[in-house]
């Protein structure tokens, strides 16, 4: 393996890792505000 297609490899995951974060984080603020919706009517 050379050093340019080990960086391309790192740069990938750090860009799948913050994907998956934000879409894990986006979710669980979906379900807060709708689960406080609720509790408030």
């Amino acid at each position: 393996m050379s050093d340019f297609s080990l960086k391309k490899a790192a740069l990938f995951g750090l860009y799948t890792f913050d994907r998956t974060v934000r879409e894990i984080n986006a979710r669980a603020r979906k379900n807060f505000y709708s689960g406080h919706v609720k509790w408030l009517y």
